[in-house]
Parts: C-alpha cells; sequence; structure tokens
C-alpha cells in the first residue's frame, strides 16, 4: 500500500535532504519560503519524495490564466504553492503509475496540512517541467493544466533573474472548485478573506516639484586634481558614470572603469562628458581617472550633496524618526591594520542617509555623535541608537541642545542602569497581559513581539530626560525545526506614554532595524566588506555613491507607487536596459505635473 507521509522530524527532514541532493537532477535541497516536505512510502521503506514551496512571484502566463491584478498578487501569493521537488527512488519501471498516484494522494491532504503548519490553505498549485529532460506525464495523467512556458530565465542570488535560455512548461492544478475566482475576483469570497494578506502601506510622500537632475547637482564639487594636462575637466560627469555604473550592477572600480569604456557616443553625451580637442569626439573616463577622482574628492562635500538632492525629492523636509548605528568597512585596511569606521544616520521612514562621516582612529561612536548631527535640524524627531551609544551625555545632547527624543537600548555596559530598570519593569499587581503584542509570519519563523511599558523617571533610575522605559519580548518560532527562541531587551524613551504608546514604541524600535538592513545590502549586494579599495578617501566616497544608489532604489519605487524595491530586481533590469541607469542620472526624476 503507498502513503504519502508529511516530514516532522529533524532526522527525517536531514534523511530526505540527503536523498534530494543525491537523486534528484538539481541536486538541491533548498526550498523557498513556506515549505513543506513528504515521503511516499511502501510497506514502511521510501520510494519517493515530493518538496512544496512558495510560488513564484511572478510568472505572466500564470498571472494571465488567474487573471489577477498586482494588488491582488501581493495580497493572496501565499494562497498558492510550487512543487518545486519530485523524485521517486524506486528504478524506473518498476512501478507503473506510481508517480501520479502518489502526487495525488499528496494533493488530497497539502491543503490541509498547509493550514496546520501556515495558518492558511491553498487554492492553486504550480510546477514547472524541463522538456529535455522529462514529458511531465504524471502531471498530465493527475489532471494538471498545462498552461504554457517560462521565458528561459533563472534566480540568482546575486542579480536575481539570469538568462538561462532553458525554458520549463508551466502546468498548474486547482485545488478547490472556484480557484480562479477565489484569487481574482475583484471581492474576495467570505470563506477566504480572513487569509487576505494586504501589504503594509508605505508612507513615502514625494514632491510634485520639478527637480534637478543629479548631474545639475553635483555642479558644485571642487575637482582636488591639478588641472595641467587634465583631459575629464567635469568632474560631475566622472561621478555621474561611477554611479550609473553601479545602478547597472558594477561594484568594483575596475567593473565602474570597463562600465565606462563601453559607453557609446550618445551616452557619453547624455553625461556630459568632455570632447577630445583633436578628434572633437567624446571621452570615457578611464579606470585610474575614476579611481584618482574617488581618492581625491572631499567626501563631506559629496556626502552633502548627495543626501540633499535625494532629500530635494520628498515632499516633507521633516525627519519623523533618526537611526544612528556605525558600520567597519572591514577590508579597507590602512597601513597601520585599522578599518574604516563609518559612521552613518538613516531616516527610518525614507530608508534615505541624512549624513555620513568617518570615525576617526583611537575613538568611536560616542563621542563622534555630535559631529554626526550638528547640522541636521532634529526638532521633534525621535533618535534611536544601539547599547554602545547610552551614555548621559548623549541623553543631554539630544534633548537639551537637539530639541529631540532618543530611544535607546538598555544592555550589560550599564550594570546599574540595567539593573534599575530590570527592578522597575516588573508588572504592577493585577497586569497579566502585555500592552501591545504582534504576530508576523515569514523566512520560515514565526515571530510574536510582546511590548510591556512602564513609567520611570530620572531620580529612579539615575538617566537624565528618562520619561518612560519598556520590556520587548520576542519569541521566536522556527517552523522547520520546531525550535524556539525568546530574547528579552530594555529600551528607556525620554517620549512619555502619552506622545508614544506602545505600538509606537515598538514600530520606532523595529524601524531601527533600516539601518541594519542596509549595511547589510551593502555588504551583499554591493561587496563593501570584499571592497580592497582603501587609499585616500576612495573607501567613504564609495559607501556614499551606494547609499546614493539604494536611495534612488526607494525614490524610483515611490515613484511607480510601488510598496517596496527589489535592490537586486532594480539593478539588473538597469543591466540589462542601460539606459534606465543613464536617464536616473541624467535626467529629473521628477518633473512638473
Amino acid at each position: 500500500m503507498v502513503t504519502v507521509e508529511l516530514v516532522q522530524s529533524l532526522e527525517e527532514e536531514r534523511r530526505w535532504n540527503k536523498l534530494i541532493r543525491k537523486h534528484h537532477y538539481l541536486k538541491e535541497h533548498r526550498l523557498v519560503g513556506e515549505s513543506l516536505r513528504y515521503v511516499i512510502k511502501q510497506n514502511g521503506e521510501w520510494i519517493g519524495l515530493l518538496g512544496w514551496s512558495s510560488a513564484a512571484f511572478h510568472l505572466r502566463p500564470r498571472d494571465a490564466w488567474i487573471g489577477w491584478t498586482d494588488a491582488q498578487r501581493q495580497a493572496a501569493r501565499h494562497l498558492v504553492a510550487c512543487n518545486a521537488r519530485f523524485a521517486l527512488l524506486t528504478p524506473k519501471g518498476d512501478s507503473p503509475n506510481l508517480a501520479s498516484h502518489a502526487l495525488s494522494l499528496n494533493l488530497q491532504r497539502l491543503s490541509a496540512d498547509w493550514q496546520a503548519r501556515y495558518g492558511h490553505p491553498l487554492a492553486l498549485v504550480e510546477t514547472y517541467v524541463d522538456p529535455k529532460r522529462f514529458e511531465g506525464t504524471c502531471y498530465r495523467a493527475a489532471n494538471w493544466i498545462e498552461i504554457g512556458v517560462t521565458k528561459g530565465w533563472g534566480r540568482s542570488r546575486l542579480d536575481f533573474y539570469q538568462l538561462h535560455r532553458q525554458p520549463k512548461a508551466i502546468f498548474l492544478y486547482p485545488l478547490v472548485r472556484n480557484a480562479r475566482h477565489v484569487l481574482s475576483a475583484p471581492v474576495m469570497p467570505a470563506t477566504w478573506v480572513p487569509y487576505r494578506r494586504e501589504p503594509p502601506a508605505r508612507e513615502f510622500p514625494l514632491s510634485g516639484k520639478q527637480t534637478k537632475s543629479l548631474l545639475d547637482a553635483l555642479r558644485p564639487l571642487h575637482d582636488p586634481r591639478r588641472h595641467r594636462g587634465w583631459r575629464h575637466r567635469r568632474v560631475a560627469s566622472i561621478v555621474a558614470i561611477a554611479v550609473a555604473a553601479m545602478i547597472a550592477g558594477n561594484n568594483s572600480l575596475i567593473d565602474i572603469g570597463e562600465f565606462s569604456q563601453s559607453l557609446n557616443q550618445n551616452q557619453l553625451r547624455s553625461l556630459r562628458a568632455c570632447r577630445c580637442r583633436k578628434t572633437g569626439k567624446l571621452l570615457a573616463p578611464s579606470e585610474t581617472t575614476i579611481r584618482r577622482v574617488l581618492q581625491r574628492l572631499d567626501p563631506t562635500e559629496l556626502d552633502r550633496l548627495i543626501n540633499e538632492w535625494l532629500r530635494s525629492h520628498l515632499q516633507s523636509a521633516g525627519i519623523a524618526a533618526l537611526a544612528v548605528d556605525g558600520k567597519c568597512a572591514r577590508t579597507a585596511a590602512k597601513i597601520n591594520g585599522q578599518g574604516l569606521m563609518l559612521f552613518g544616520a538613516l531616516d527610518t521612514q525614507t530608508q534615505l542617509f541624512c549624513r555620513q562621516i568617518q570615525i576617526p582612529a583611537k575613538t568611536n561612536e560616542i563621542p563622534t555623535l555630535k559631529d554626526l548631527l550638528r547640522d541636521l535640524d532634529l526638532r521633534g524627531t525621535l533618535v534611536s541608537a544601539d547599547a554602545l551609544n547610552t551614555q548621559t551625555a548623549t541623553a543631554h545632547h539630544l534633548v537639551e541642545e537637539k530639541q529631540a527624543d532618543f530611544l535607546l537600548v538598555v544592555k550589560a555596559n550599564q550594570p546599574k542602569l540595567f539593573d534599575q530598570l530590570a527592578r522597575l519593569s516588573h508588572a504592577p499587581k493585577g497586569v497579566f497581559f502585555p500592552e501591545h503584542i504582534t504576530i508576523d509570519q515569514g523566512h520560515g519563523r514565526q515571530e510574536t513581539r510582546e511590548v510591556w511599558p512602564f513609567e520611570v523617571t530620572p531620580q529612579q533610575c539615575g538617566f537624565p530626560h528618562a520619561v518612560q522605559a519598556a520590556v520587548i519580548i520576542r519569541t521566536t518560532h522556527h517552523l522547520k525545526s520546531v525550535r524556539v527562541t525568546e530574547d528579552l531587551e530594555l529600551v528607556l524613551s525620554s517620549r512619555p506614554h502619552a506622545q508614544m504608546n506602545a505600538a509606537q514604541l515598538q514600530a520606532a524600535r523595529r524601524g531601527h532595524w533600516g539601518i541594519e538592513s542596509v549595511h547589510y545590502v551593502r555588504d551583499v549586494t554591493f561587496g563593501e566588506d570584499a571592497s580592497t579599495t582603501r587609499t585616500g578617501h576612495g573607501p567613504q566616497n564609495l559607501a556614499a555613491l551606494r547609499n546614493l544608489v539604494i536611495g534612488l532604489c526607494a525614490l524610483e519605487g515611490a515613484r511607480q507607487h510601488k510598496v517596496t524595491s527589489y535592490l537586486p530586481r532594480f539593478r539588473s533590469a538597469a543591466r540589462n536596459n542601460r539606459g534606465l541607469a543613464l536617464d536616473l542620472v541624467s535626467r529629473p526624476l521628477l518633473h512638473n505635473t
């Protein structure tokens, strides 16, 4: 008798992974997003493997067959799963009809298992068949619907999509009778409404005024080179070419130089390159020219011009919440072996940097914070920082001089303050529930966050201007390994509970991780930690250009009214269509309406 059983224990999952790597032609056991693994058994022996994962983000034939809009797809894509792995362990021909029979058995229980694991059922499943290897007979025998073929693009960690020219046949199977109506109806049926996921609205108000291009914004840059013998007299053009190269997916100076040399005359004209006096042709700056310019440019001036240009696109120049944090460029080591330390301030609402400076040698973030915030208007702004900046001098500076509020993390580096807040944090008699609780699910885990705020005074805790503290308990359920972890965090703020309740405090604390996310993007997508540029101001200026590209991606996404902007996809599109990168640099981003 053939049965299909769900993999539940860690030992079974390890065995499943090992067998998939051995018997499946992709030799890859990892599944994307929400996923389930199944075993096909006969008399207690494993004779086959099935794996299900989250559905593809974009698939034109599938989306056309369903007939849903982009908004409907974002709200209901989790109701579609993908048969990502299917492998039989028996010799070919030994068990006729085994594949289609096992697939039918699996589909009978898939939606119920998915709801038990992830809290929602499934309406539709999809899969892909390589026509060069397989005919898709088992799917046809199980009444799957063939709707077309893909275009031969595959997912890549670096560029998100790459052309591999191996199109796959697409098969769909509705798990409910009215699956297309459930997913594409203007009003989702009442029984499915509780499972709809509305994407969070992102407030990113853009100004409707005419803005100048990045090339015009960079014109005031002072050229540090000697004027004698130079051919590329416009330093703004050189920096703009470097920015366009970064948008198009080039990370190193060598790649940027190759991008510059590959530009044609029309493209160089749009970037306002200089002409050769002898031939009259436009000249593309070489890699050495771009390197020398970035090494000598004043990083403070470049960072100021970039941030002013990015924020000129916003409707309001005010900053609601600011996150400050430091970052080390590890391989940009100086002669004495010390890495380059950068200190940045990020507007958490727009994900745009407001300023970034270098931390001097033999010091840290604490004394450098005043220099970082010196030119920023922070009246009424909530400034968040990690435990290193939980200092009395920092609190005095933010509240008394900058007229801002702080949200600081308290850890063991301040033992007296930590112990005092721990004693004050005990819940009052009769209080058994947190004031605010959130439950989020994604990336293979479910996180529950509880916020227990309580009022304090500077005299009670010994910290100036402190009027509110909170205990944040984060419980993480790892859905695949069934492991549970719990973290506890103490935060302290100068903003009273009447102006910032528990929900707003939790949102502000989570918003601080936006700067950590940007640092991660710079390391993974741009390879900042792997960059060996270390001479002069090169590392700091390249970091400023990376911040600029990240900001451009966010602004372009907001201009197109997108909820989120995925940077690798943005850069991949610019690499495939170089005109996109050149337009973002040479033309105004916003126009009069």
